[in-house]
């Protein structure tokens, strides 16, 4: 089944709302100094609208992952 959404932006912002509403939570990477820091004190929405912020400013096509990482609380 395709997610919904009418491109790549849209359809990995659905899945992250889907993870972030299953207790994940979003986090730097464990490389990033500090390491593992959650994202805008865990707010969903916030959470989304950085990740779409984030991923267009990037110059290549991105994932997800290349934003930041994820733990389960």
């Amino acid at each position: 089944e395709t997610p919904p959404g009418q491109d790549d932006t849209e359809r990995m912002l659905h899945f992250v709302g889907l993870m972030l509403d299953q207790g994940f939570i979003a986090v730097t990477s464990p490389y990033a100094d500090p390491p593992s820091a959650p994202w805008c004190d865990g707010d969903r929405d916030a959470v989304l609208k950085r990740l779409r912020q984030e991923w267009e400013a990037l110059d290549h096509y991105p994932t997800f992952l290349d934003l930041c990482w994820f733990h389960r609380r």
